[in-house]
């Protein structure tokens, strides 16, 4: 899979003189059960079959389809380029677009919708004697670590024996849970993961989130009710269903930000919207996924217009661009922006398909 600092590497590669070529290409059970995909390929790479400029792009292409490529991969993503022998390869566990582009740069629009699409979320499952930690990322749950304390039983006999063992048991069960927390912010970290959930019994879900470290408050989305000894299946189902409320959520508070604002901290359409990028102003972008629209580059100063006419800042001629949405796109994540897709919204597309968020 494909992560952020891969994506900012590629936005920052430019072929110049030299065509970039990205080849989009999903790997189906059954193509690659009688290896279809290199007829997909070859059909993809039409367009630079005969460019005597590209001839080595194609053979080198079909060379590592032929012979290297993962075969447990639902989806292939290959950048190429006669400059600097460029050649990356991110092998993708969903079906992507199929799609080859040639450009002068690396067509990255479907990797940023994939990494905005599809955040890494962490799971801890905890309650007073036992925590499992998952990852779920595209749809799938893994388990990563399970960490059993041995917590001595609730004394049953009165007197001060037993409040002074309750309080013993009380203080494993607060050293159990201290370290969940801490193996899950040093997992949390390492796996780069975005987001976090918390599952288990209510009344212990509540009492470990305040023991959490403040990174991982942060991160926290939601609580799921959930036996930890529940299977890997019904985890994996009550979780992904979670989420796709806590997404369904966000998306209706995004939109809602950008029409409580609209005027003052927000804007709609694509001309407002490259007017604030312009200026590095826009914190959030929100984008209908099949938005495209022609329009002007400057090569220097990546100053983008819907119309043609010299570069504002240095004076240059603006190039054809043939998405510029897809210059909006890759601009705001170079400049750290959030990207969100939202597809059939219709409150988006009575904006235009396209708004913002303004950090200032």
């Amino acid at each position: 899979m494909v992560t952020r600092e891969q994506v900012l590497e590629l936005v920052d590669f430019k072929g110049d003189k030299h065509p970039v070529i990205s080849l989009y290409l999903s790997l189906s059970p059954e193509r690659l059960k009688n290896r279809g995909f290199l007829v997909e390929a070859k059909n993809l790479l039409r367009v630079i079959e005969n460019n005597p400029v590209l001839e080595g792009e194609y053979k080198r292409i079909l060379d590592f389809l032929q012979t290297k490529f993962d075969p447990s991969s639902r989806s292939i993503v290959i950048f190429t380029s006669p400059k600097d022998n460029f050649f990356q390869i991110y092998n993708i566990p969903i079906p992507v677009k199929n799609a080859c582009i040639v450009s002068r740069e690396p067509y990255i629009k479907q990797l940023i919708w994939l990494l905005e699409q599809y955040e890494k979320y962490c799971l801890i499952l905890v309650d007073t004697k036992k925590a499992k930690i998952f990852s779920i990322h595209m749809g799938k749950l893994v388990e990563h670590t399970s960490i059993l304390d041995e917590v001595p039983g609730w004394h049953k006999q009165g007197g001060w024996s037993q409040a002074r063992f309750q309080r013993h048991i009380e203080q494993h069960i607060y050293e159990h849970m201290k370290k969940v927390a801490d193996t899950a912010l040093y997992f949390f970290k390492r796996e780069q993961l975005d987001r976090l959930i918390i599952g288990g019994p209510h009344e212990i879900v509540t009492h470990f989130k305040n023991i959490l470290h403040i990174y991982l408050i942060r991160r926290f989305v939601g609580f799921l009710v959930v036996d930890i000894e529940a299977s890997t299946q019904e985890v994996e189902k009550k979780v992904l269903s979670l989420i796709k409320k806590i997404e369904v959520e966000d998306d209706y508070k995004l939109m809602k930000r950008v029409l409580d604002n609209m005027g003052k901290m927000a804007v709609a359409g694509v001309e407002d919207v490259i007017g604030m990028l312009n200026q590095g102003r826009i914190q959030v972008l929100l984008v209908n996924p099949e938005l495209k629209m022609k329009g002007w580059l400057c090569s220097k100063c990546h100053m983008i217009k819907t119309v043609q006419k010299p570069c504002e800042i240095c004076g240059r001629d603006l190039e054809k661009s043939g998405d510029i949405i897809e210059n909006i796109i890759e601009q705001n994540f170079e400049l750290s922006g959030e990207v969100h897709f939202l597809a059939n919204n219709k409150k988006l597309k009575e904006l235009g398909s396209i708004a913002a968020i303004l950090r200032w």
